[in-house]
C-alpha cells in the first residue's frame, strides 16, 4: 500500500502543477477579458445611452475553509525553517529573494488552507513528505478538482466567450446583453 501511495502521490503532484499552471493562465487570460469586456459594455451603454447592467452587480464568492491538517503543519514549518527570512542572513541576494518570496507563499497557502499549494511549495525546495496521510491525499485531490471547476466556470463566462469572438459576434453579445438585462 505504502508504495501505491506513493506513487499516486507523485502523480498527484505533476497533476497539480499542471493544473495550477493551466489555472494561472486563464486567471491572467479571464482578468484581462473581463477589464476589455466591462470596458466595452460601458462604452456601448454610453454609445447607446442606456443603462449599464453591471454596475454595482457584485458577486460574492461562497469559500469553504477548512483548518491545515497534521501533514500541512509539518510541511508548512519545514518549508519556514528552510525560507525564514531570518534565517537567510548568510545566502546571496538572490537566493534569499527567491526563497523569501517561497516563504510568502507558503504563509499564503497556509492562511488560506492551501495544502495543494504547500506541497507545490515543498516540492520546490526539495522537501520529502514521504508519510503524507490518505486525508491528506483526499484534500488536494479535492482542491485540484476546485481549481478545475473554477477554470471551467472562467472558460464559460460571458466575458470569456467575449473576448475570443470575432468583433461581429462581440456585437451580437453585447446587443443580446442589453436586449436582455435592460428590458
Amino acid at each position: 500500500m505504502e508504495a501505491f501511495k506513493k506513487k499516486y502521490f507523485q502523480k498527484l503532484k505533476y497533476k497539480s502543477k499542471y493544473i495550477n499552471l493551466e489555472y494561472e493562465e486563464s486567471l491572467e487570460i479571464y482578468n484581462q477579458a473581463k477589464f476589455e469586456f466591462l470596458k466595452s459594455v460601458s462604452e456601448y451603454a454610453n454609445k447607446s445611452k442606456k443603462e449599464n447592467p453591471f454596475l454595482n452587480n457584485t458577486q460574492k464568492e461562497d469559500v469553504k475553509k477548512s483548518k491545515i491538517n497534521g501533514d500541512g503543519k509539518k510541511i508548512y514549518r519545514e518549508i519556514v525553517n528552510r525560507t525564514h527570512p531570518d534565517k537567510l542572513i548568510n545566502i546571496n541576494e538572490d537566493k534569499r529573494e527567491e526563497l523569501e518570496s517561497l516563504y510568502n507563499e507558503a504563509s499564503q497557502a497556509k492562511n488560506k488552507n492551501d495544502l495543494d499549494s504547500l506541497f507545490r511549495i515543498a516540492s520546490r525546495l526539495k522537501i520529502e513528505n514521504e508519510d503524507i496521510t490518505i486525508d491528506s491525499i483526499n484534500r488536494i485531490e479535492q482542491q485540484i478538482k476546485e481549481k478545475e471547476d473554477y477554470i471551467e466556470k472562467i472558460h464559460k463566462d460571458v466575458a470569456w466567450i467575449w473576448y475570443y469572438a470575432n468583433k461581429k459576434e462581440r456585437d451580437i453579445i453585447l446587443k443580446n446583453i442589453f436586449s436582455k438585462m435592460c428590458n
